[in-house]
């Protein structure tokens, strides 16, 4: 018996709302919409007023449910990488939640002196050590309480019910787990691309041991940036162990993929979000299932999160 039979999944960017809606139809799961809507203006959700990130989520959300209503209300989002701060740490194991969460305080105040760190909401996850990291370390995700904010009076007052929130790189990962080939053996790299940021992973047996997030990146600092980490960081690092490097991301073209394999000497991976779930009859002409699949592995990932 499932749990649910139905679920969205927000993407939310500065520039664009991204919906992908899946249902179960008493056999399996299918796509049942997919769509975007851009913003009548740029949203900056932790500088902006929350009023301001409101209505303009509103106005593109409205936009998507006039074109064909929703049919379902459990809703999961996915926030974008630039709203995120991301540490990672050796640790003692013998250390306490509170004292882990201290210490990720202590240094988001002097890397980021002017983040109000009690503004922020914090998860940690602890990785074993590993080939890469000979010691048990700590990953820290933490994000403004501002931002929850947000969805959270977003979905209030659209009536939908708020599942969960993820980082927007985590909810691509997902897909992962539902495509034909194996990706939950060996290492591979994960690279998310949007809106000047590039977050960075390494996957060991499909689950993050090491995680990088560059903000205000440049598109021609991306490969420099890999490759420091991959030579220069200090990580035990054996290319030859890496199967590959699946990267997310809307604009980038087969000669872009090109040049980063040539430069990460590896197998760069594209993979399409729906390919591992039939789309509604309705579906059958949509431009973006056709044109643009790439860019919905947020929305489409998080959304498989029902699954």
């Amino acid at each position: 018996m499932i749990a649910f039979d139905s679920q969205i999944g927000l993407s939310i960017s500065s520039t664009k709302l991204q919906y992908v809606e899946i249902n179960y139809n008493g056999r399996e799961y299918i796509i049942e919409n997919v769509d975007e809507a851009y913003f009548d203006e740029p949203i900056d959700l932790i500088s902006d007023k929350e009023i301001k990130s409101q209505s303009v989520l509103q106005t593109a959300f409205n936009e998507i449910i006039i074109r064909k209503p929703l049919k379902t209300h459990r809703v999961a989002v996915s926030l974008p990488a630039e709203a995120f701060f991301i540490q990672q740490f050796a640790y003692d194991n013998t250390l306490i939640e509170e004292d882990v969460v201290s210490q990720f305080k202590w240094e988001m105040s002097v890397l980021y002196p002017t983040v109000k760190v009690e503004d922020l909401i914090f998860e940690h996850f602890s990785i074993e050590k590993n080939l890469l990291l000979p010691y048990n370390n700590t990953l820290v995700v933490a994000f403004p309480r501002k931002c929850m904010n947000v969805v959270h009076n977003f979905c209030k007052k659209n009536n939908l019910y708020l599942r969960f929130s993820d980082y927007s790189h985590f909810a691509a990962d997902k897909i992962l787990e539902l495509n034909s080939e194996d990706f939950a053996k060996g290492w591979y790299l994960s690279l998310f691309i949007s809106d000047k940021c590039l977050s960075f992973e390494i996957l060991l047996e499909g689950r993050p041991v090491f995680l990088k997030l560059f903000k205000d990146i440049e598109a021609a600092e991306y490969l420099r940036q890999i490759n420091i980490i991959l030579n220069k960081s200090g990580l035990e690092i054996n290319r030859d162990l890496i199967k590959g490097a699946i990267i997310w991301g809307e604009d980038f073209s087969p000669q872009t993929l090109a040049t980063f394999e040539e430069q990460l000497r590896m197998k760069c991976i594209r993979i399409n979000p729906f390919s591992g779930i039939h789309g509604s009859k309705a579906l059958a002409t949509n431009k973006y299932l056709k044109e643009r699949s790439f860019s919905f592995a947020s929305s489409a990932g998080i959304a498989y999160r029902l699954i």
